[in-house]
């Protein structure tokens, strides 16, 4: 076995975040420390947001798996495709 994993098979070079996704991923972590608010001190809840958003900077993988969870601008034409009525 080569001893690979699952976390070498992300881009490792990820680049840094853009405006977008770090707005999202703002959004999520606020989300996540939501759940903390009535039993922690404003000032951990700080230290725990900063902690997780500094992972995601430093880390290429992780970079690369919240660039893969933001979503993405669609198209909003109203166009729908059908298929042909031929058969």
């Amino acid at each position: 076995m080569s001893g690979s994993s699952a976390h070498d098979s992300l881009d490792e070079d990820a680049p840094s975040l853009e405006e977008q996704e770090r707005k999202f991923l703002d959004a999520q972590v606020d989300t996540a420390l939501a759940a903390f608010d009535s039993s922690l001190s404003q000032k951990d809840l700080a230290w725990m947001r900063e902690r997780l958003l500094e992972a995601f900077e430093d880390d290429p993988a992780l970079r690369a798996l919240a660039r893969a969870a933001c979503p993405r601008d669609v198209d909003q034409s109203g166009e729908i495709l059908r298929g042909s009525k031929r058969r």
